[in-house]
């Protein structure tokens, strides 16, 4: 039995899942339709190998970097949470992250498109910015250590995945949210909606 009986995959690229269980062996499967490709396997990193990844669950929706990225309109609104999904802060904030990017807007201006008022960075400036961002994490030693690991494990990923695109036949500058996307938590995510662990909190 495939992945495609435990989720419907919409022309749109969004995934609804249908079972309140994932079973273990669709890790292994490849569920096609028309042209949008999602294998979910237990290979090498155990990753979902996909450009854009957005999943559903009732009032729950997970969107990627890339995928909000995509979605960006122009919006305040869009935007923030775009970029709050990147560097866990408000655009708006008087912070090093946002007096960073700026900088590297000013250094690398063919390597920043213009997005509303704010900015997309791309190429060296866009893992610049993501690589001191993880950095400044990795060395805080005020951040528990499994946090530590993790944003070290994000640095490490991003510039992999910047080295390889610009040691291409023909380098291509990848975005923020192209660089950022973490295959891990696209695919932990998914089962974790699947297996209905995700729900809302309620208080009385």
């Amino acid at each position: 039995m495939g992945l495609s009986a435990f989720v419907t995959i919409g022309k749109d690229n969004t995934i609804k899942s249908q079972s309140a269980g994932l079973e273990r062996r669709a890790l292994e499967c490849l569920a096609e339709q028309d042209s949008f490709v999602i294998r979910a396997c237990a290979v090498n990193r155990c990753a979902i190998l996909l450009n854009l990844l957005r999943i559903s669950m009732s009032e729950f929706v997970f969107s990627s970097t890339v995928a909000l990225e995509r979605e960006l309109d122009g919006s305040d609104e869009g935007f923030h949470r775009y970029f709050y999904a990147l560097y866990n802060c408000s655009p708006d904030q008087d912070n090093a992250i946002n007096q960073n990017r700026q900088r590297l807007q000013e250094e690398y201006p063919d390597k920043a498109v213009a997005v509303g008022k704010y900015f997309v960075l791309w190429g060296e400036a866009a893992a610049q910015a993501l690589r001191s961002y993880y950095s400044e994490l990795a060395a805080n030693e005020s951040l528990d250590d499994d946090f530590r690991g993790y944003a070290n494990g994000r640095l490490q990923a991003i510039e992999r995945r910047h080295l390889t695109s610009q040691g291409l036949s023909v380098p291509i500058d990848l975005s923020e949210g192209q660089l950022s996307k973490d295959d891990y938590l696209d695919f932990y995510t998914c089962i974790a909606l699947s297996n209905g662990q995700v729900v809302v909190k309620t208080t009385e």
